[in-house]
């Protein structure tokens, strides 16, 4: 009786988390080209019924399966997978074949669900989803960025034109990311206006795209990291003879802004506003240029990137 209780017990706590959750809403599209008269969305339907991790919904879903019935030349093929994954694929030899393969595609797509896979409740929920997003099933995407640096001086504004270098890695919404850039200017001074000669850092952050697969989705990122930099100008408007420096090494923090889109190729584009809050005043010891206390300088990228 013991034994029996104890294996109730188990059985109890395996299944908790299971029953805990609720069913995945799912919408399906089925597609067969093979020929008009055809029975094989009512076929995915029952066989999907049979499926309590998700529900069949018309709208408002979270998962999107997507069947396919096509002819290659003289073979059949049979494709289906969730939208956005990588879909399983079925030679069928006669109609005999359709259903064991229909039950096997819906049964592994089902299973690797990442909102069957992940726990939508809880207060854990939202730590564990990121993780799940970045380290799990994430996968690695590398960026490379053209951009304009606008910063802030004591008189004007000064421009850079850069480039940028990111590591991205995630899925669906997050995304984790270390990114190096360098901007400069070949500007040469004069009179009051300041030059930025070198803009350089390196970011670690956190990006949330609203939407998971979408072609087009607008997003958000922060970060922080080091930067340097150094700014050229005249102490004396008048007098050619007076250019100073000042340069910078320190810590900052930044937020970025920016729509990506193309997300369902191999690659992907984007264009983004990033903001970035120096730790630090701009000053060097016995530089004039910025005066005693140095000078803060704020700075904004704007600019376009790819991903691949």
């Amino acid at each position: 009786m013991r034994r029996l209780v104890c294996l109730l017990l188990v059985l109890a706590c395996l299944g908790a988390p299971r029953l805990a959750s609720a069913a995945v809403p799912l919408c399906v599209r089925v597609k067969d080209s093979t020929r008009t008269d055809t029975g094989l969305e009512q076929l995915v339907k029952s066989e999907l019924r049979k499926h309590t991790s998700h529900t069949l919904v018309e709208v408002n879903c979270s998962s999107r399966l997507i069947v396919e019935l096509f002819n290659t030349g003289n073979v059949k093929y049979l494709s289906l997978g969730l939208e956005g994954e990588v879909p399983s694929r079925y030679a069928i030899a006669n109609d005999s074949d359709l259903e064991p393969h229909l039950v096997d595609g819906i049964t592994l797509a089902l299973k690797s669900d990442p909102e069957f896979l992940i726990p939508s409740t809880g207060e854990a929920s939202g730590i564990e989803r990121l993780r799940q997003s970045t380290l799990v099933h994430g996968k690695n995407t590398y960026r490379l960025e053209v951009f304009e640096t606008v910063a802030r001086t004591d008189t004007q504004a000064a421009f850079a034109s850069g480039i940028g270098f990111g590591v991205h890695r995630g899925a669906e919404h997050w995304q984790i990311f270390a990114r190096a850039y360098f901007s400069a200017s070949p500007s040469a001074v004069a009179q009051t206006a300041r030059v930025l000669r070198i803009g350089s850092g390196l970011d670690l952050g956190i990006a949330y795209e609203f939407s998971r697969r979408a072609f087009t989705t607008p997003y958000v990122g922060a970060g922080v990291g080091v930067g340097l930099l150094r700014f050229e100008g005249l102490t004396d408007p008048t007098y050619e003879a007076s250019a100073d420096h000042v340069e910078k090494l320190g810590a900052m923090s930044s937020l970025r802004l920016g729509l990506r889109t193309m997300r369902l190729f191999d690659f992907d584009a984007d264009v983004f506003l990033a903001g970035y809050l120096p730790l630090f005043k701009t000053s060097r010891v016995d530089a004039t240029l910025f005066g005693d206390t140095g000078v803060y300088t704020p700075f904004v990228q704007l600019g376009v990137g790819v991903g691949f």
